[in-house]
């Protein structure tokens, strides 16, 4: 006897999000409406919204280097020890990082039943502090609100909308 899976390829939920389009700054908090339209019968395990940090620039790659011996006393006579700095080479190297900032979830395991709507209301708060890598010059930043849907025997539904931090790194 055999079992046989069903696993759909197809979309089972179109996802919308609506937020305010408008600046936001750190320690604020969004509100996040969050549109669903089943597109077939969908068993949803989980839903939630991520705040979603990306950071990139581009800098020299750096290497080890040995930059000299310093032989100093120990107990037991000298101890050598071996210094190494790293050194940018000529290279350029992208660095690009991506953090989950803030999370809220906004829905338990829910069957869907084809053609329904459904809207639920989600909110994340922005972190005070500065995001990872924020005073590096010349560093691009991008945030974004991405919906993650865990949908049972089907592909996972994932929306990025791309949101508006305002953040002035202080003058160091």
């Amino acid at each position: 006897r055999t079992l046989t899976v069903i696993y759909s390829w197809t979309r089972s939920l179109a996802v919308d999000l609506v937020f305010k389009d408008q600046p936001y700054s750190l320690g604020d908090t969004i509100d996040i409406g969050v549109g669903l339209n089943a597109l077939r019968d969908a068993k949803v395990r989980s839903g939630r919204v991520d705040l979603v940090y990306e950071v990139r620039w581009i800098a020299p790659d750096t290497e080890h280097r040995p930059v000299g011996r310093m032989i100093r006393p120990g107990p037991g006579g000298h101890v050598m020890n071996s210094y190494a700095l790293r050194v940018p080479t000529k290279k350029m190297v992208e660095h690009r990082h991506s953090y989950v900032i803030g999370s809220a979830g906004f829905l338990d395991p829910t069957h869907l039943e084809a053609d329904m709507n459904a809207s639920y209301k989600a909110r994340i708060h922005i972190h005070k502090d500065d995001p990872p890598y924020a005073f590096i010059k010349g560093a691009s930043m991008v945030w974004s609100l991405v919906a993650v849907l865990d949908v049972a025997w089907a592909v996972d539904v994932k929306l990025a909308k791309t949101v508006k931090v305002l953040f002035a790194p202080a003058a160091g």
